[in-house]
């Protein structure tokens, strides 16, 4: 009796675990898309809060470069948009930067990051009283020269504590400005 007894609770076991697992399956395959959706939406409006000025953005791919053209009214150039990304102390840092054609930051957003809270994380801290990421407002103006750390003789401030993170996104910035190609995309 005792081992017909397991046999009916591995059975229900079975079937319960089958059953789970559909209807995870069902819930993925229905989720998925929508949350695919939602970064869709998520990445247009960052590249719109970046560059407002614009009334579309195409993708390019050129000279192993992908970026985004900011075209305005009458497809006039109003920018690019570089998706960037670089390894932090504790994860890969993904962020998108605005520049202009004579490659200045116009300013940058950080995507996705999961570095040290309290210390890396404060690359996208807001500062009582101000409206935009102290961090990164250091960027706005600069060209792919002047992105070092003022202990590299540059002007930007590395946060406290978090040196790796702030060099991280410092020299990926720097290196995507100097690895696009503008001069064959102006079309």
């Amino acid at each position: 009796m005792l081992i017909k007894d397991m046999f009916t609770y591995g059975s229900r076991i079975a079937i319960f675990a089958a059953i789970s697992a559909l209807i995870l399956a069902g819930v993925f395959t229905i989720a998925n898309p929508l949350r695919d959706q939602q970064r869709s939406k998520d990445f247009q409006l960052s590249l719109q809060e970046l560059i407002p000025s614009a009334t579309s953005f195409q993708h390019v791919s050129a000279n192993s470069s992908v970026f985004y053209k900011a075209l305005g009214p009458n497809k006039t150039l109003k920018g690019y948009i570089i998706p960037v990304s670089a390894k932090g102390y504790s994860s890969t840092i993904e962020m998108i930067v605005a520049i202009d054609s004579k490659k200045v930051i116009q300013g940058f957003k950080i995507l996705s990051q999961q570095e040290t809270p309290g210390l890396g994380t404060r690359i996208c801290e807001i500062r009582s009283g101000d409206k935009k990421p102290w961090f990164q407002v250091q960027f706005i103006g600069k060209k792919p020269g002047e992105l070092m750390l003022k202990k590299e003789k540059g002007t930007i401030d590395a946060i406290t504590g978090a040196t790796i993170s702030s060099k991280a996104v410092t020299n990926a910035l720097h290196k995507a400005l100097l690895d696009l190609k503008l001069e064959n995309t102006k079309h």
